[in-house]
């Protein structure tokens, strides 16, 4: 199977015009609003007050990659694989 590609210019700004023109579309449909005043009011719904209290489980957070440390001295130099978020503090740990 081959594969080609044609270059194309990006477009940058919303306002430029694209292939199909979607200016006023939205996935290629034209755009619907209604403006309206309303003619009648809701009723006012009854004062309450709900009282409730909600619990969360404790979680734990269980990474899918493994943690592990893989460290080798060559002579005067310590070379170490680490499975960290926090490279640099790290570093200054083992300096």
């Amino acid at each position: 199977m081959k594969v080609t590609y044609a270059e194309e210019k990006p477009l940058l700004e919303y306002d430029e015009s694209a292939p199909g023109d979607r200016a006023g579309k939205s996935f290629a449909r034209e755009l619907q609003y209604t403006v309206a005043t309303p003619t009648r009011r809701w009723p006012t719904p009854p004062r309450s007050r709900v009282e409730q209290t909600y619990t969360t489980p404790v979680e734990t957070h269980n990474p899918m990659e493994l943690s592990a440390t893989l460290a080798s001295w060559e002579e005067d130099r310590l070379t170490v694989h680490d499975a960290t978020q926090w490279v640099q503090g790290d570093a200054g740990v083992l300096a």
